[in-house]
């Protein structure tokens, strides 16, 4: 989550209001004129199919029963015919329809009435509030909705009390006029808390606050709204609960609005009647002096109720209906002056089209001086910000919006089913989910199907790594089968699965794509224990994959393909024939790829040309890794001095991620570093729970960032493609976040593993373990319920060289740690642009100056974010100091903070050995002696389980040397003194967990 400035929230809330009050005085009171759109606000009063309505404190006399039909087809008319509004904000809406999802939120009796209404009559519910909801109900031949930003109300009280009832959101729409959209127009709709009892002003000054927060010009700019230079026409739409006119408490409102540029649209000759229930003026329309002056319908503001109407006539009123009034204003509809250029290009009349043109032609020139004036001034740090979390939608209403067609209701995948690609949609997979395997597969319940695993394994991110059609037809290096052959693949450690519905390649678990071939998370957390001849897979935890391998024998497999092709290709007549050698891997690559052995020049050409612009890719991403920095031939590589080699389970995943961000996407190879700390793929189970993620706790994951930042950086660095030359609201990139906000939901749900009952346990040394385990382990590691749904994973950050505890310094190998202490790079191409948001500044004026790499990182990632804006379980926010950006990491904290590791809880640790971050000791029994004991030397590589040790076997491929820095397996001394039973017995109760 992202924390908005005061300013960014004024703003936006300022935008809303004016749109709004823009709306209400569009409609005249007399008669419904097509040239305006008639905006307003209704509380409908609980509209509820099982609850009473009334108010709490007078329930009794007062509750009267859910409404009937007959009350319904009365409501449809009274809107339709009475209040005759295009656009009306409604609240108090219960989502209780059987067909409703989190994606679409239905009412049941809002659907009878929107029914009633007809066809083209639509609403939506705000995914978020609590049982009663706002909503805006609408006529769609009348109104288009162009983005929906549903914000999330902060948790904001004032003497104990909230000042917000239900969570606001904000409507971009425009109005439509024979069919086609024109004038813009921004809703803002809130609903405030009845503020009565004590400390009543001062909950109402704190509202003025909140609400003055909201119309900051910033966040319109982070949530892609209308610029400010564009000024947008705003209104404020509102419930708001005890505001009698500038009286009380609530003359804090009506001056900070004011003063923000906002006022009132009540016309002072119109009388306000009083609702039944307190005798206050409750629902509100605020309006910009702009939309008061150009847009606003004269006369239009109308509560719609007579002052003279007696008693009982109110009281039948509020029986079929509502014990508000709607309010509604009037805005007039002007020619639409927010379009594209393509829209502009093909406007069918000639005189239209022709100022279109103009005024692109006056922004282009517009824009070009404000970014000149802008790179000459500074920009100040906002006061303390609030917090507010949003989601953004900008296209698939039909999704959203209700009454929804009975084909139309989400499946079973929820708010994230129209993200999943054909490969990811397997229904009824079998219960070994496609594992390939000479020996049967146990799979442990980790609270996942069959179906979600396999949607898991191919759950496409936005890392395209090549064009899967090349992909598919490549060679191996050494020798003519399928680079993508499972049992070659499963040579680097992959799990091979056999060929389905989405997967009819057969790649193994977690690649996946459509027009290039991509890694998944399940690549490097899903892994295998083979055991008394079974293999037990394990989802979540870190996979036994060599990866850095595999990419050198990727590279290496199109470089031989690239130089096998004809020497003359390129002299070639364009227009000729060729015929390609069968005997050479180009043409081989070719046949298979085309089915042709001869085919014109021009077309070998275009291939060449393609495999060799992956092969240049794929190259500098291993070279920044494995170098710091790129080669003009085989020979300059060849000649560097040995490095370290990451081997199996081990990537170093924040240095090849600042690699992408500084050196790659900035196109600045001296920004490059070698990624030369590795570290263990962590087990991802809890994820979602834990207050960091990244060994060295880099990353914040409580909600102001939780998955947003996290996952889009790690498809950063693994092969995502960001373009930083974009201009205005973000970077173009590849990123799937549709995707990663599903495997976010998925992750949340998965469990850790238990033991298998066929490894064995002692049950005795295990119960006398706890005790060993409670006075060694758990001030850093904490005991968790795996399968609780509301557990928290409080892991803990440990000083890497300061005293902790009785036990002394952690002193593990710093590398990793310092590396993301100290990188920096300089700023190049982002030269004097905004950091992330206005008040954290910009990067400095000169190219060549450097910065804490990190900051390029959250720079890259946040406009990634913003050019995007899908809806996110746990919403992006916009973030003060303390993290800047989607995937922040405290940029102004204290250095020695750096410096440190997580200590999370050991729930499935004995699935994920290697043990420590960098995967420096083989199993349990060696952790537990004195670092100068510990084995120097091991082999790693398979996936034979010691379930005594607890670890793999000492065998497999890779030579792992504990003397290399970064692959020290010093430090943790923790429990080295404890007596050989006590070891045991700590050995057997780690495998309860």
């Amino acid at each position: 989550m992202k924390q908005v400035a005061p300013q960014l929230i004024t703003r936006l809330l300022t935008s809303s209001f004016l749109l709004l009050a823009m709306c209400a005085a569009m409609w005249s009171q007399s008669a419904f004129a097509q040239d305006a759109l008639r905006i307003g606000v209704w509380n409908i009063e609980r509209l509820s199919s099982t609850a009473e309505r009334g108010f709490p404190e007078l329930r009794g006399n007062d509750a009267l029963p859910p409404r009937t039909d007959a009350d319904l087809h009365e409501m449809a008319a009274y809107i339709r015919d009475v209040v005759q509004a295009d656009a009306l904000m409604v609240t108090e809406i219960d989502a209780d329809a059987p067909e409703s999802t989190s994606l679409r939120p239905q009412s049941l009796q809002l659907n009878k009435v929107a029914r009633e209404m007809g066809d083209s009559w639509r609403y939506f519910l705000g995914r978020t509030g609590g049982d009663l909801r706002l909503g805006l109900l609408f006529n769609s031949d009348r109104v288009r909705l162009k983005k929906l930003v549903n914000l999330v109300a902060p948790e904001f009280a004032v003497s104990g009390k909230d000042v917000l009832a239900r969570d606001p959101f904000i409507a971009w729409i425009s109005a439509v006029d024979q069919g086609q959209p024109q004038s813009d127009v921004l809703l803002i709709c809130v609903h405030l808390k009845s503020q009565q009892g004590p400390f009543k002003h001062n909950r109402m000054a704190a509202i003025a606050k909140l609400l003055g927060d909201f119309t900051n010009p910033a966040t319109r700019d982070a949530l892609t709204l209308p610029s400010a230079s564009e000024e947008p026409e705003a209104i404020i739409l509102g419930d708001c609960n005890d505001s009698s006119f500038k009286l009380s408490g609530f003359k804090y409102m009506f001056d900070y609005l004011e003063g923000a540029g906002f006022t009132h649209v009540r016309d002072p000759a119109v009388s306000y009647p009083h609702t039944r229930v307190n005798g206050s003026q409750i629902d509100h329309i605020f309006a910009s002096k702009r939309v008061i002056a150009d847009s606003l319908v004269p006369g239009s503001f109308v509560v719609h109720a007579a002052p003279e109407t007696p008693a009982s006539e109110r009281e039948e009123y509020r029986r079929s209906l509502s014990d508000h009034f709607p309010v509604t204003v009037d805005i007039r509809i002007r020619e639409d002056d927010d379009f594209t250029f393509q829209e502009a290009f093909v406007t069918a009349d000639p005189e239209l089209r022709r100022r279109r043109m103009a005024a692109l032609q006056e922004e282009a020139v517009a824009r070009a001086a404000g970014i000149y004036s802008e790179s000459q001034g500074t920009d100040e740090e906002g006061p303390e910000a609030i917090s507010i979390d949003f989601e953004v939608r900008d296209g698939d209403f039909d999704e959203i919006l209700a009454p929804a067609q009975p084909t139309s209701v989400g499946g079973s995948f929820g708010p994230a089913a129209s993200a999943m690609s054909s490969a990811a949609r397997i229904a009824d997979a079998p219960a070994d989910r496609f594992a390939k395997s000479d020996l049967p597969v146990v799979f442990l319940d980790q609270n996942w199907t069959a179906d979600e695993a396999v949607e898991f394994y191919s759950l496409r991110q936005g890392s395209p790594l090549m064009r899967r059609d090349f992909f598919n037809v490549l060679e191996q290096p050494d020798g003519t089968g399928l680079f993508r052959d499972s049992d070659y693949l499963a040579s680097f450690g992959f799990l091979p699965r056999r060929p389905h519905e989405g997967n009819v390649e057969g790649y193994p678990v977690g690649f996946t794509g459509k027009g290039a071939i991509e890694l998944t998370c399940a690549a490097c957390h899903t892994s295998k224990m083979t055991f008394a001849r079974k293999e037990y897979w394990v989802d979540g935890s870190q996979a036994m994959t060599d990866v850095e391998s595999w990419l050198s024998e990727l590279v290496r497999a199109i470089k031989l393909t690239v130089a096998d092709a004809p020497l003359d290709l390129f002299e070639a007549q364009s227009n000729e024939l060729i015929l390609l050698n069968q005997n050479t891997k180009f043409g081989r690559f070719v046949r298979r790829l085309t089915g042709r052995t001869s085919l014109p020049v021009a077309q070998a050409q275009v291939i060449l040309t393609l495999l060799e612009q992956d092969l240049s890719r794929r190259q500098r991403y291993n070279d920044y890794n494995a170098y710091g920095t790129s080669f003009d031939s085989d020979a300059d590589r060849d000649s560097q001095p040995e490095r370290i080699r990451y081997g199996y389970s081990r990537l170093d995943a924040l240095g090849a991620i600042l690699n992408q961000a500084c050196a790659e996407h900035l196109r600045a190879p001296e920004n490059a570093r070698p990624a030369d700390a590795p570290v263990n793929y962590p087990a991802i189970w809890d994820a979602p729970q834990h207050v960091h993620v990244q060994w060295n706790g880099a990353v914040d994951n409580t909600a102001r960032f939780g998955p947003l930042g996290r996952n889009a950086g790690q498809v950063v660095g693994v092969f995502g493609l960001v373009d930083v030359e974009g201009a205005f609201g973000g970077y173009d990139s590849s990123i799937n976040f549709d995707s990663l906000e599903r495997a976010e939901e998925l992750v949340t749900k998965l469990w850790s593993p238990e033991w298998p009952v066929e490894f064995g346990l002692d049950q005795e040394k295990a119960s006398a373990g706890r005790a060993v385990y409670r006075a060694n382990c758990i001030q850093c590691h904490a005991l968790i319920d795996r399968d609780d749904p509301r557990r928290r994973a409080n892991d803990a950050l440990i000083p890497i060289n300061r005293i902790h505890g009785r036990d002394g310094v952690l002193g593990t190998d710093p590398l990793a740690a310092r590396n993301w202490q100290d990188r920096r790079a300089a700023v190049g191409m982002l030269a004097g642009r905004l950091k992330t948001l206005p008040f954290q500044g910009r990067f400095p004026e000169s190219p060549a100056t450097d910065v804490p790499a990190r900051e390029i990182l959250s720079h890259v990632v946040f406009n990634s974010i913003a050019r995007s804006f899908v809806p996110w379980r746990d919403e992006l926010t916009l973030d003060d100091e303390r993290a800047s950006g989607a995937m922040v990491f405290s940029a102004d904290a204290a250095q020695e903070t750096l410096m440190r590791y997580k200590a999370r809880p050991l729930n499935g640790v004995w699935s994920t050995a290697p043990f420590l971050h960098n995967g420096s000791v083989p199993n349990m029994v060696e952790l537990l002696k004195p670092p100068s004991d510990r084995s120097k030397r091991f082999r790693v590589g398979t996936t034979h389980f010691d379930p005594v040790a607890i670890g793999y076997e000492n065998a497999g491929p890779f030579l792992f040397d504990a003397s290399i820095d970064g692959n020290h397996n010093t430090g943790h001394s923790y429990g080295t003194d404890l007596s050989e039973d006590e070891k045991e017995e700590l050995i057997e109760f780690l495998k309860t967990l």
